[in-house]
């Protein structure tokens, strides 16, 4: 197979120079690829040791265009149809787009990326990517070694246009290159069109990354059936980059991604990177939504719950704030509702994101506030929920009796109102009242009549009461 290129930026070597390709053997019986993370001179280019090596078995492609009979590239994009060799391993020493062709990878062929290098596949233009991999033979993607240290990359990014592409049984190794290139490992926005099925990532393993790991930016996602494996962050040093999110997650693509499809090895991840970052464009949570438990807490800073929304947190979910939840969008009328689904064995934790190895304090967010009349009582429900560090001046009070009080829950309302069904609900640490909700004479009797005595619980720690509900006086 031959390329034509204006400069060296991917180049072929023969498999001859490699002895043999790494096959990735599975370490569950198939279900997810790649090697033990922790042999990382495993992972590195294969029988090769620098991307502008020389020699009988390198064949570099052609310096100049329309030398080759099958030019499957221009300038640095591969604008046709072109399938890889699997006997052969190819060498990315810079940025690689796919835009007006379709690139197939086969299984059993290796990429190897040095420093600068990447893939993109569609970022403005149509193109697509299909990545053939099987369970006994995937395809890797992977970087060199400089004195026995990675040379990080850039990986692989899935554009809004990759209309077609395929995802099977595929690994990156040396991916999420830290520094003023940062990028992800693997980062994939949304391109499935109305009516086309979501994407089926089908066994993605990561790896030996340097400062982050993948994003799945678009809301709407990879498919239920997906399976990707997090294995880990190659052990920072004094010189190393900061290092950021393992994982980062749109809240609608939230919906489909749980424990049985996306398993992330903590132990292996730096703890600054020990969070999902959860993106909620502009804090605007306007389409219903679910969060499941992926073993490390969620990093969002602020949600505003409208456009008759419905937001479920399952049970197990830590989510930790800068500001916090909004019920309904006032100006616009605009309601939402919240569903905290915790339960006796696995509450829901809700705190400030400082509550992640440093030192949180009350008040570093502002908690959950519902607007007056843009919820519904009988929808929007907190069970088993532990809230800590909250009540904050956000600017969101209440009117009760005359003063404006803050709460870590704060019920706004008019008239003799209903605030949503609250059990088992914990309070601590807390800068205000544990709830609080408007109460007031001047217009007649204003007042919440649904008793959280029961449902309610305050430790010790509290700046208020940990009911701030009564009826004025």
């Amino acid at each position: 197979m031959r390329v034509t290129r204006v400069v060296s930026v991917l180049s072929a070597v023969a498999l001859a120079a490699c002895s043999s390709l790494p096959k990735s053997e599975p370490t569950d019986g198939g279900t997810s690829g790649g090697s033990d993370a922790g042999s990382a001179a495993g992972h590195y280019c294969p029988g090769v040791d620098d991307p502008s090596a020389t020699g009988a078995n390198v064949v570099h492609v052609a310096p100049d265009p329309g030398t080759e009979p099958e030019p499957y590239m221009s300038g640095a994009t591969i604008n046709k149809d072109w399938a890889l060799d699997p006997g052969r391993v190819y060498v990315v020493t810079g940025p690689v787009t796919v835009e007006g062709g379709t690139l197939t990878i086969p299984a059993g062929t290796t990429l190897c990326f040095a420093g600068q290098g990447s893939l993109s596949v569609a970022p403005t233009n149509p193109g697509a990517i299909k990545i053939m991999g099987t369970a006994q033979r995937h395809v890797v993607l992977t970087g060199f070694a400089y004195d026995g240290e990675p040379d990080f990359h850039q990986g692989l990014r899935i554009g809004s246009f990759a209309r077609g592409s395929e995802f099977h049984y595929f690994d990156i190794w040396y991916g999420g290159r830290g520094g003023g290139s940062a990028a992800y490992a693997f980062d994939l926005s949304d391109y499935a069109e109305a009516g086309d099925p979501l994407p089926v990532i089908d066994h993605l393993t990561v790896g030996e990354l340097q400062s982050k790991g993948i994003a799945l930016r678009g809301p709407k996602g990879i498919d239920g059936s997906s399976h990707i494996e997090i294995k880990g962050y190659v052990p920072p040093t004094a010189s190393s980059p900061p290092t950021y999110e393992v994982l980062r997650l749109h809240y609608r693509a939230a919906t489909n991604v749980h424990s049985g499809n996306l398993v992330i090895s903590a132990q292996d991840v730096p703890e600054a990177s020990r969070h999902v970052a959860l993106d909620i464009p502009s804090g605007n949570l306007g389409a219903d939504a679910e969060l499941n438990d992926l073993g490390l807490p969620f990093h969002a800073v602020k949600a505003q719950i409208a456009a008759g929304a419905r937001w479920r947190i399952n049970e197990g979910v830590t989510l930790q704030w800068s500001e916090g939840i909004v019920l309904g969008d006032a100006p616009a009328n605009s309601p939402g509702n919240l569903v905290v689904a915790g339960t006796a064995a696995r509450h829901v934790v809700m705190t400030a994101q400082a509550d992640s190895g440093a030192s949180p304090a009350p008040g570093d967010w502002a908690g959950i506030f519902f607007n007056e009349g843009l919820f519904d009582p009988a929808v929007s429900s907190l069970t088993y929920l532990d809230l800590r560090y909250a009540g904050g001046d956000f600017g969101r009070n209440v009117a009760n009796c005359g003063a404006q009080r803050l709460g870590t829950v704060a019920i706004d309302g008019s008239g003799q109102f209903q605030g949503p069904a609250m059990s088992s609900v914990t309070i601590d640490e807390s800068a205000s009242a544990g709830v609080a909700a408007r109460s007031a004479t001047a217009m007649g009797d204003e007042y919440l009549t649904t008793d959280y005595t029961a449902a309610v619980s305050c430790g010790s720690h509290n700046a208020g009461p940990c009911l701030d509900t009564a009826k004025c006086p």
